[in-house]
């Protein structure tokens, strides 16, 4: 299995913390995001973890001989987002086609088990994705209204995937909340950013989040779900870090 982590963006709403740090080496109880997500995937017996890198990439490209991970650049990361640099790693993924992808964000952080969930996820869909249905204990420690920053993650009773990554309208619009961790078939993959780079020529396209390109995916195939609940913490703003480093690693179940 393969392993791509997405951390190319600047962290904006991070700052001062990543002035001269990119999001994804922030440090929260002693070690930094990227190094506790790169010593889960080798515990769980991943070893090919390509990062897509942006801001500040020779802060992690420094971690490259000790890990043994690989990094590609994303030399526009401060005009585009997620599914851009995804589309970088298209040379690389064609190395890979006899494997599975995963797919992470570089700005969480989850428990084992989460990702083991993930890797054992079983469908016949190209795609999974986990959904997180504790979401709501955690947003409202971060907000003071929970739907503000939620996103749509609706699925049916087979556990497809239909509808993700919109502004809610209410809270039953939201059965779980999107963890940013899929497992994707690597042709599938392959054949997704081939197309999405043949188009990726206006600044909306260049400026996709990855959770429309899983919504295209719903709309013309099937997009698995795996539920997993609690034990996982994504970090956005500055108040978000302080909210998690006044407490314990213990206090969120990681």
């Amino acid at each position: 299995m393969k392993a791509i982590i997405l951390a190319a963006g600047e962290g904006k709403r991070l700052r001062p913390l990543t002035v001269h740090t990119p999001k994804s080496l922030v440090k929260l109880w002693g070690k930094s995001l990227l190094e506790r997500q790169l010593e889960q995937l080798k515990r769980a017996g991943i070893e090919d973890i390509v990062v897509i890198t942006g801001f500040c990439k020779e802060k992690i490209a420094a971690l490259e001989a000790g890990t043994g991970i690989s990094t590609i650049f994303n030399d526009e990361y401060n005009t585009t987002n997620m599914v851009f640099s995804l589309s970088k790693t298209l040379s690389n993924l064609q190395q890979s086609t006899d494997k599975e992808t995963l797919i992470l964000y570089g700005d969480i952080a989850y428990c084992d088990s989460h990702l083991v969930a993930l890797i054992k996820a079983s469908s016949t869909a190209p795609m999974s994705v986990l959904g997180n249905t504790d979401w709501f204990e955690l947003w409202s420690q971060r907000l003071d209204d929970p739907l503000t920053d939620a996103e749509t993650f609706q699925f049916d009773d087979e556990f497809n995937l239909l509808d993700i990554g919109k502004r809610p309208k209410n809270i039953e619009q939201v059965q779980a909340q999107y963890m940013g961790m899929i497992k994707v078939d690597t042709s599938f993959l392959i054949s997704l950013l081939s197309n999405y780079i043949e188009i990726a020529t206006s600044n909306e396209i260049r400026n996709m989040y990855l959770t429309d390109l899983v919504q295209q995916v719903v709309d013309t195939n099937h997009v698995h779900v795996s539920l997993v609940s609690g034990s996982w913490i994504e970090i956005d703003t500055i108040e978000d870090y302080q909210l998690y480093a006044q407490k314990s690693a213990y206090d969120f179940g990681l």
